[in-house]
């Protein structure tokens, strides 16, 4: 009986290992596909004349941190 209770638990284990290596890629993906959009928007906006650097930084810190935020938030509250 025991062997099988452990059987389970380290089946459980492996799952909730994989989901959360699963949630930290998408979270990734996700934060660099904004930060590169946004580097692609301070382009766009460079070549009328506005200054690279500050608008990607900008727009990053528009786009990155309420994501940031809501993450942390959710890590926080889920304990």
């Amino acid at each position: 009986m025991t062997t099988r209770r452990d059987e389970h638990d380290h089946a459980r284990r492996q799952i909730v290992r994989r989901a959360t290596l699963y949630s930290i890629a998408f979270l990734a993906a996700g934060l660099t596909i904004a930060v590169a959009g946004a580097a692609f928007v301070a382009w766009m906006l460079g070549r009328a004349g506005m200054p690279f650097m500050r608008t990607w930084l900008i727009l990053s810190g528009i786009i990155v941190l309420p994501g940031l935020l809501a993450t942390i938030w959710k890590l926080v509250r889920g304990r």
